[in-house]
C-alpha cells in the first residue's frame, strides 16, 4: 500500500505542474494571437480613417463647387479644373431644360 500511494503522490507532482505549464502556453499562444489581430485591425482603421478624410474633403470640394460659396464660406480648395465641370447656380438656365408646351 505504501508504493502505492508513493507512486500516486509521485504522479499528483508531475501532473500538476504539466498541466499548469500546458495551461501557461495556451494562454502565452491566445494572447500573441490577440495582439496580432489588434495591430492588424489598428491598421485597417487608420486606412478607414483616411479614406474618410479623403471622402469628406472631396463632398466639400463638390459642395463648393456646385453651390459656390462666397469667399468667406469657403472651407476647402477647389481642386483645379473642378470648375469647369460645374455651372454656377446663378448662371444655371432652367428654362433650357423644361419641356416647352405645345
Amino acid at each position: 500500500m505504501a508504493t502505492n500511494s508513493s507512486v500516486v503522490n509521485a504522479i499528483k507532482l508531475w501532473i500538476f505542474p504539466g498541466l499548469i505549464t500546458i495551461l501557461a502556453g495556451s494562454i502565452w499562444y491566445d494572447l500573441k494571437e490577440i495582439k496580432s489581430d489588434v495591430k492588424a485591425l489598428m491598421a485597417q482603421s487608420n486606412i478607414d480613417k483616411t479614406r474618410i478624410d479623403n471622402l469628406e474633403r472631396r463632398v466639400n470640394n463638390l459642395e463648393v463647387s456646385i453651390y459656390v460659396k462666397s469667399s468667406q464660406q469657403k472651407t476647402t480648395t477647389l481642386s483645379q479644373g473642378a470648375s469647369k465641370y460645374f455651372i454656377k447656380e446663378e448662371e444655371l438656365d432652367i428654362n433650357k431644360y423644361l419641356r416647352k408646351r405645345v
